[in-house]
């Protein structure tokens, strides 16, 4: 064994089981419900904001509220910024995707589907047409944006 230095990296790993709430089961026993957790790739951050885009389609009167099926997506798909408080990365035994749990979900409805890839250029388009973004919680009116004058 040799002894750290400053400024020296380590990595680890640390195995533990996640409750619904997305916090450590003690005593390593079985949680009850399995948390919500959502793949690396569908989460933006900025450092103080994390958000991910959800498909949803209008609502039409009367019909009952649906979910979307990926692989036969409706003529309309609208997509949804949903802002979220994730925990730190996990795997699942076996599995190379990371996944963050879901600690307080911001509105993101259940059974909604999440886009994992695109979001980058979901967020731009947002953007550029002034409507709110991962940057631009409010929206980029013209107000001294990063891009203005481009």
């Amino acid at each position: 064994t040799r002894l750290l230095r400053i400024g020296q990296r380590i990595d680890a790993v640390i195995e533990a089981l996640l409750d619904a709430a997305g916090e450590v089961v003690a005593g390593g026993t079985e949680p009850e419900e399995d948390p919500l957790a959502l793949p690396a790739s569908a989460i933006l951050r900025t450092g103080t904001r994390t958000i991910a885009y959800a498909l949803y389609t209008e609502r039409v009167p009367g019909k009952p509220k649906h979910r979307l099926d990926p692989t036969r997506l409706p003529e309309t798909v609208l997509y949804r910024l949903t802002v979220l408080r994730v925990g730190p990365a996990a795997r699942r035994a076996g599995d190379a995707t990371a996944w963050h749990p879901v600690l307080d979900a911001g509105g993101l409805p259940e059974g909604a589907v999440v886009v994992t890839r695109g979001n980058l250029l979901l967020d731009s388009q947002a953007q550029l047409s002034g409507k709110p973004s991962l940057l631009f919680p409010d929206g980029n009116r013209g107000g001294g944006g990063p891009h203005d004058g481009h």
